[in-house]
């Protein structure tokens, strides 16, 4: 996991700083603005793990096996990343890898479709696992809650 921050010899825009040497030279072209360098797209091009960026690759062992569930939905429209976490544009922005808590996404829904959940570090409360206007409690190890619960699986995703 990334823990360290890059810009102590490399510069604040990871150029070269007092190291003279560029990120650049040795990751590969369009590292610092492609999501799925650092965040897997294992499963899909969505940039979600199973990869986490510490390199684990077991589903069960990953930080958020449930990344590829939420970015893939099949029975409505997928989510974003914006749905939980401030999604970035580069590995540069502020906030973003070089922040108090490196090698952590730090969970923030206040764009999302449930402003109101909480990440409890262990799973998170969301309307999209309540009854759809009040929040439900979702834990890591519990079972996935199916698209079916609340909708009619049969419809078409039209108009969503």
């Amino acid at each position: 996991m990334n823990t360290e921050d890059c810009r102590e010899c490399h510069g604040d825009n990871l150029d070269g700083g007092t190291s003279g040497v560029s990120c650049d030279e040795c990751h590969a072209p369009g590292w610092r603005t492609d999501c799925t360098y650092c965040h897997g797209g294992e499963d899909s091009d969505t940039g979600a793990p199973p990869r986490d960026i510490d390199g684990t690759d077991v589903l069960e062992d990953t930080s958020f096996w449930a990344h590829t569930t939420h970015t893939t939905l099949t029975d409505g429209p997928a989510y974003g990343c914006n749905q939980c976490h401030v999604e970035h544009t580069s590995v540069t922005d502020e906030g973003h890898l070089f922040d108090d808590t490196p090698g952590r996404a730090e969970v923030v829904f206040d764009d999302g479709i449930s402003a109101d959940a909480e990440w409890r570090g262990d799973g998170c409360t969301a309307y999209c696992h309540g009854d759809g206007q009040d929040p439900g409690e979702v834990e890591l190890d519990g079972a996935a809650v199916a698209c079916g619960t609340c909708h009619d699986e049969n419809h078409s995703n039209a108009g969503w």
